[in-house]
């Protein structure tokens, strides 16, 4: 891009002898080009300066650390008379492993709503009692947006589950909780689940699947619908 000041060049001879002039003519002259001078010197150190902030720019916009808002997820864990209801999940992220039913928030629809949506959607049952127990921070190392898993407990339902293209439900035991099947934070909030508490967590993963760092608070008073 051509300089600004490329075409302000100031021919002072043009300019001088159009100068009122009196008895000090040279002095005249001499104030006329210091004060050209000056401004001649202004107008670079102004173009200069502009096209500083314009390269700036481009390096400031690059630079920006943009957070992004949390994608809004739902786990729904039902249980019941000393047995959890978990689903191998079949197919897309998470196949091979254990785990809860649920999946985003979809636009115009709260939480809870989501949370019932999918439950239907993944094995075919309707809550009747639905209590939120945990809210969940994941953070993956691959993949730039964190998630905030909305974690909820099912103590009664409608309907039977039943197996659908997306999960194969399964009936454990506490003890049988196929642990080495599922996420690597599971083992450390299910606990806390299980025994009715309410808790908040927040994890970091490498590479999707290997757990780095976390931190788990417990014992919490009753999480806000």
């Amino acid at each position: 891009m051509p300089s600004a000041n490329k075409d302000r060049q100031v021919n002072m001879e043009e300019v001088i002898p159009h100068l009122p002039m009196n008895n000090d003519t040279n002095g005249m002259k001499g104030i006329a080009v210091t004060q050209i001078q000056n401004l001649d010197t202004q107008l670079k150190m102004e173009t200069s300066t502009l096209g500083a902030l314009m390269n700036g720019s481009k390096d400031v916009v690059n630079e920006v650390d943009v957070k992004q808002s949390p994608k809004l997820l739902t786990l729904v864990i039902i249980q019941k008379e000393g047995k959890v209801l978990l689903g191998m999940k079949k197919r897309g992220f998470g196949a091979g492993y254990y785990n809860g039913f649920g999946g985003k928030v979809e636009p115009g629809e709260t939480i809870d709503e989501a949370a019932m949506r999918e439950l239907q959607e993944e094995c075919g049952v309707v809550p009747v009692s639905m209590e939120k127990r945990g809210i969940l921070i994941f953070h993956f190392d691959d993949n730039p947006q964190p998630w905030e898993v909305h974690v909820y407990h099912v103590g009664d339902y409608s309907g039977e589950p039943y197996e659908t293209e997306e999960m194969a439900p399964y009936w454990f035991t506490f003890a049988d909780i196929p642990y080495e099947k599922m996420w690597q934070d599971d083992p450390l909030w299910y606990p806390e689940f299980l025994r009715g508490g309410y808790f908040r967590g927040e994890f970091c993963f490498h590479n999707t699947h290997t757990l780095v760092s976390h931190t788990l608070q417990v014992d919490l008073p009753k999480l806000e619908e």
